[in-house]
């Protein structure tokens, strides 16, 4: 945790947050903007906000005005008292404790879920943050206002070395069906394990959104000659002659994202999103409301 502390020194955490928000805030009014959002009354119905459509949505419910505009699908959400349950996982295992500064990938998928927090609870959804096995439901309704639980969760959150689809696996059997789960993690793990866990949560009719957040030279390495490589959970260390590995390393990786990927395309049930380092909270936001 003695990294985590230089960037606390560093960095206003509380305002990282507040601004994150405030850039999801101005992309979401940027998409919805010009749309009459008009109350309608009957039947204790009332119209609330759009959402991007989602596989499995009744097309009732498409703006085709909207789309006409946009050429994007959005679904009319009525506040008929059924709400979304929506769960935000982040992955605390000490392999999230890379990057400096603010590309640390920890602060980040925090930043990130904030973000992503903030556009369900505009949506009205009921949302709940899983870190460190403990459970916590956030919104200004209730007090727990996205910034400030996601800063006290960054000051105090233990990374520890584990497995965290051991953790992701545990919470099938809490989600309710038809929830949507918010993943954020380097996807660090074994990949069998993984990939059958993803199938799990689909086959319980969860929806998936899986945030992959690492370092771009995670995903593209470019690394030669001898170095010392150390296992950022066990901490064991090993000496490799790196120029003929990454070649295999690509491939393997690529094909296990792109399984990933193709599980949740095929099922409709979920979307894979990356978030390297290089990408702004902008665009992640983007790519989560795009098609």
């Amino acid at each position: 945790m003695e990294f985590l502390s230089q960037i606390k020194d560093s960095i206003d955490i509380l305002e990282e947050f507040r601004k994150a928000i405030a850039e999801s805030d101005i992309v979401v009014d940027e998409i919805i903007a010009g749309i009459h959002k008009s109350r309608v009354g009957g039947q204790n119905i009332e119209f609330l906000d759009y959402r991007d459509y989602v596989y499995g949505d009744d097309l009732r419910f498409v703006d085709w005005k909207v789309f006409v505009r946009s050429d994007r699908y959005y679904i009319k959400r009525f506040d008929d008292n059924k709400r979304n349950t929506v769960y935000i996982f982040i992955d605390s295992s000490l392999s999230m404790n890379q990057g400096e500064g603010k590309k640390n990938k920890f602060l980040r998928a925090l930043l990130i879920a904030a973000t992503i927090s903030n556009i369900f609870l505009r949506m009205k959804d009921d949302v709940n943050i899983i870190i460190d096995g403990n459970m916590l439901k956030i919104g200004e309704a209730i007090g727990n206002p996205p910034a400030q639980v996601m800063s006290y969760l960054y000051e105090t959150s233990k990374m520890k070395s584990g497995n965290f689809i051991n953790y992701y696996e545990g919470i099938i059997n809490l989600v309710k069906k038809n929830s949507i789960v918010c993943l954020f993690s380097d996807l660090f793990a074994d990949s069998e394990k993984v990939i059958n866990c993803i199938k799990n949560m689909t086959g319980a009719g969860v929806f998936q959104y899986l945030f992959h957040t690492v370092l771009l030279e995670e995903i593209n390495p470019d690394i030669r000659g001898l170095r010392l490589f150390e296992d950022p959970d066990s901490a064991e260390k090993l000496i490799i002659q790196a120029d003929g590995i990454w070649d295999d390393y690509k491939k393997i990786l690529n094909e296990y994202l792109r399984n990933i990927d193709n599980i949740l395309k095929t099922t409709g049930k979920g979307k894979y999103i990356l978030c390297d380092d290089k990408k702004s909270i902008r665009e992640i936001i983007l790519s989560f409301l795009s098609r």
